[in-house]
Formats: C-alpha cells, structure tokens, sequence
C-alpha cells in the first residue's frame, strides 16, 4: 500500500453522467492511498476559461485515468484531456468503468504497480545507499511511488526466511525493479538471493533496471538476468562514469519513457 512518503495525485478524466461509477474508482484509489481528483465545472460556461483550468490542473496532477464508458466517447472534454495528455507524454491509464468491478480493481492494481518502482540495494553499504536515496529522490519528483530493499543475512533460520520471501511478496507487487550492483555484493549474495528473487519475477512481466558499479558482473549478468529478462531489462553501467544528476536523470527519464510507451 502506498504510504504518505509515496502519495500518486490522479487526475481522472470521465463524463459527468457516470458521476456514481467514477466515484467508485476514486474510493478504490483513495483506499490504496492515491489523492484522485473528479473535475466537474458547474460554475463557469466560458469554454476557453474551463479548458484553461483543465491544462493546469491535469498539469499539477502526477497521474491521468481515463475512466473510459460510452459516455465518455462521447465527451468532447474527455477527449480534449487525453489528447492533451497525449501531447505531453505523460503516463496515462485506461479504466473501463462499464466492466465488472473485479476488472476495475484488478485495473487499479495494475495502475498502483505502474506507478511504484522498487530499488533492491546492499544497505550495509554507504556508497549504494546513497546512491538508492539520490535515485529514490529523482523518482519520487516524476511522481513515482518508491520502495526500498532491507539486507538480510543469508543465515538458515525461521526469521531470515520469513524476511526473504516477504521481500520478494514486495518486490513482486511492483511493475519495476532497479538493482544496484557494487563491489559490496559479493557472488555468492547474487547467487542465493537476488538469482531466485529474479526466477520468481520471470512470470511477472516486471521490468528489471541494472545499476552495474564496478566491472565483474559480465558474466553473472549473461547467466542470470539477460535469459530470464532479455528486452525487459536494461543495464546502466556506471563503472566509468561518475554519479552525477545528469546520470541519474537518465536512467529516470528512460524508465519513465518505458512506462509511457507501454500505457499507450
């Protein structure tokens, strides 16, 4: 569930004659901790002024739903939302508010792991902290819901594997996952958790981000992930480059490109 450190403001875009069933969607959103807005103009009939304060509202909203129905084919304000939404890029997401309501929240669930990303890092080391904090920062400004990974020890006992597979629950919930590979991982780490963390991802249709620190992973990375994930995964390499924000911003802005093309 997204807490207040990941709140996802969404604008709604629906017909105003299916008030009721866009009011469910915005209780099952609200329920997972999302802020949605039903944008419904009674107080002014200047159509320049009303499609104005749309722009800027959809524009100060980090999300956009169509609450798709026959009505809103047929509103020529929901159409000017989504082709505005169109012209910006942004991340959008189709709801079909006529279907059953096991279709609409199994539509909400795919939009809440769309728009949450999970960083999987060795938080015994200072170095991949900071960098998955600086990362974590970069995303949360693209509205994005962020987790973080807790370090486990690999020791055989009740409580160590509770932690493991309610990691791997977590990390499974999300539509994206960026792994940050160091020097401070060790084979063996990779080998027992993160491999079998990624064998339970394969069915998932995640997608796998590699932050790859140092050189040495060439040939873990052609066991692992590349036959498990293949076009689903992407591998940043910051052996010879430095952590600046212009790095950063890259691998941001390409995940979030990812995102927006696959919404389309």
């Amino acid at each position: 569930m997204l807490g207040n450190n990941n709140e996802i403001w969404v604008f709604l875009s629906h017909s105003n004659k299916d008030y009721e069933k866009v009011r469910q969607v915005r209780d099952l959103l609200e329920k997972k901790s999302f802020r949605p807005l039903m944008f419904f103009l009674k107080c002014l009939n200047d159509d320049d002024e009303i499609d104005d304060l749309i722009k800027r509202e959809i524009d100060s909203r980090g999300r956009f739903i169509l609450c798709d129905s026959e009505n809103a084919r047929d509103s020529k304000w929901v159409k000017k939302e989504i082709d505005y939404i169109k012209s910006k890029n942004r991340l959008f997401q189709t709801i079909n508010i006529d279907a059953p309501l096991d279709d609409i929240q199994a539509e909400i669930e795919d939009f809440q792991k769309r728009n949450s990303i999970f960083i999987s890092y060795n938080s015994n080391s200072e170095s991949d902290k900071a960098f998955a904090k600086k990362l974590e920062s970069f995303l949360k400004d693209m509205d994005f819901g962020v987790y973080m990974s807790q370090r486990f020890a690999r020791n055989d006992d009740l409580e160590d594997l509770k932690q493991y597979h309610s990691i791997t629950y977590s990390v499974v919930r999300h539509d994206s996952l960026i792994i940050i590979l160091s020097e401070d991982w060790g084979y063996d780490e990779l080998k027992d958790i993160v491999a079998p963390l990624l064998e339970s991802l394969h069915d998932s249709q995640s997608r796998i981000y590699l932050c790859v620190m140092t050189d040495g992973w060439k040939e873990l990375i052609d066991q692992y992930f590349n036959p498990l994930f293949g076009n689903r995964s992407r591998i940043f390499d910051f052996t010879q480059k430095t952590m600046c924000e212009v790095n950063l911003l890259n691998i941001v802005n390409t995940i979030f490109d990812d995102i927006a093309s696959s919404s389309k």
